[in-house]
């Protein structure tokens, strides 16, 4: 990389919303979604925040920033360079992205719609009665009319995007289809802490995530969404999630390298957005599509393969592409099913149903969130401590074993002290800190052993 001057920044057009399917892809390398808001911030929107700056055609946010140049520039200042998958899904882009979906060899929409359609009923009562369903990259919504539709008296939908003229599309198509469900759109990067507190009150939580967004994440951060996930749905809360399945390498590299060319015409379109938004000079003719399956890590990536020796200007630097260097577009992770379940379990879900198609390609798995494990382990090993049988052979009552256990914290923290009325040394001792919190339980009045013959307590 060389300096070429100084970078720009450019600004969107008002008029020109951000794509439908732009939540739903992330980036190559990092997970990143445009235009977030800060961690937590996520909040309900109102209908004059949807349409505030467009019209009620079209409505946009004015004003929006592009991704900084500055992530563009790092990404491509790496040994493996990579760009934000989300630089895909420009008007253009969308719009390919939306005719690779009708392509015999992109299976992925197809499977998911036949198991939508066949298991339905089943998907509905596993959701159970009285949900309110929150669905995080909303997009265009348009597999989830089909779920509320069948769903026993859904108590309200919250979409969740990034993008206000994406959640006022949205909000549109189920008004429509459902004009008595009540709606609560979610301006907010699911990617990052969001705020739910405010959702309205319903008999269970149900977060929908259909698609394969999950597989563009790498594991460590797909878990890590998924226990975003369990922290929006509470207590009892669902989890339906959308999940792409191993297969052979051919059908993978057919799903993103199609035969009519379409998926090529998708990749290099990113290409041309920077040469358009961000002054770059990329030959997109001297760069091809290249799908690879990288079996070691079960994934199918996207790559920009360099067909010459050449120099690019971008952001004030130059970047240089031997013949053959490749810049890493997507990734795209498949699971065993079990695989799945191990992974969300370890965010905090139990794995309860399974669908999949009959050619076994894709899945839609159910899952309930699982109880809170305790975390304090210095209480519960306290806890067992004060509880174990004296030298009577009788158990200290739950009154005594509590203010056992309070007086062991107190000599951990090094807050416990012998003496009349505490004003006396630090206590180190165990057996010396058994013996204040029996003498404390006592004057409570709880039940605690008898004093031995020598007038310790063991």
């Amino acid at each position: 990389m060389q300096p070429a001057g100084v970078a720009r920044r450019l600004l969107r057009h008002a008029a020109q919303p951000l794509a439908a399917q732009l939540p739903k892809l992330l980036s190559a390398g990092g997970a990143l979604a445009v235009q977030r808001p800060a961690a937590g911030e996520g909040h309900p929107v109102s209908d004059e925040e949807l349409v505030r700056g467009g019209t009620a055609s079209a409505p946009a946010v004015e004003f929006l920033e592009h991704p900084d140049l500055a992530e563009i520039v790092g990404d491509l200042s790496r040994p493996q360079k990579r760009l934000p998958t989300r630089l895909l899904y420009d008007e253009r882009g969308s719009h390919l992205f939306e005719r690779i979906c009708e392509t015999r060899d992109y299976y992925v929409t197809r499977a998911e719609l036949e198991i939508l359609s066949r298991d339905l009923d089943d998907i509905a009562g596993f959701a159970g009665a009285g949900a309110g369903v929150i669905e995080p990259g909303a997009g265009c919504g348009c597999k989830t009319r089909e779920l509320l539709s069948a769903l026993e008296d859904p108590r309200w939908y919250a979409p969740l995007d990034i993008d206000p003229s994406v959640l006022w599309r949205c909000r549109e198509a189920i008004r429509q289809a459902l004009p008595h469900l009540p709606l609560v759109p979610v301006c907010a990067d699911f990617t990052q802490p969001w705020c739910h507190a405010g959702l309205p009150v319903a008999e269970r939580r149900l977060l929908f995530f259909p698609g394969s967004t999950v597989g563009n994440f790498e594991p460590v951060q797909a878990q890590r969404l998924l226990g975003r996930f369990r922290d929006a749905a509470g207590p009892g809360g669902r989890l339906i999630l959308g999940v792409d399945l191993r297969k052979n390498a051919a059908t993978l590299r057919r799903a993103y390298d199609d035969g009519e060319g379409i998926t090529a015409s998708f990749n290099l379109n990113l290409l041309a957005r920077l040469n358009r938004e961000h002054g770059a000079d990329f030959d997109t003719a001297a760069f091809e599509h290249l799908a690879v399956y990288d079996k070691a890590l079960h994934r199918i990536e996207m790559h920009l393969r360099s067909r010459r020796d050449q120099w690019v200007r971008i952001g004030g630097c130059r970047f240089h592409f031997a013949a053959g260097e490749t810049i890493h577009t997507e990734s795209s992770h498949k699971y065993l099913p079990g695989g799945m379940v191990a992974l969300a379990a370890a965010a905090g879900w139990q794995a309860q149903k399974l669908w999949m198609d009959p050619q076994r390609r894709f899945a839609l798995m159910g899952f309930e969130a699982a109880p809170r494990k305790q975390p304090n382990t210095e209480v519960k090993e306290d806890n067992m401590a004060a509880t174990k049988k004296s030298s009577g052979g009788r158990r200290y009552g739950k009154g005594a074993a509590r203010t056992v256990a309070s007086a062991m914290r107190r000599r951990k923290r090094g807050t416990l002290k012998s003496g009349p009325g505490g004003k006396g040394g630090t206590v180190r001792s165990r057996k010396q800190a058994i013996a204040i919190g029996l003498s404390e339980a006592r004057r409570k009045g709880a039940k605690v052993p008898p004093k031995k013959a020598g007038g310790g307590s063991k």
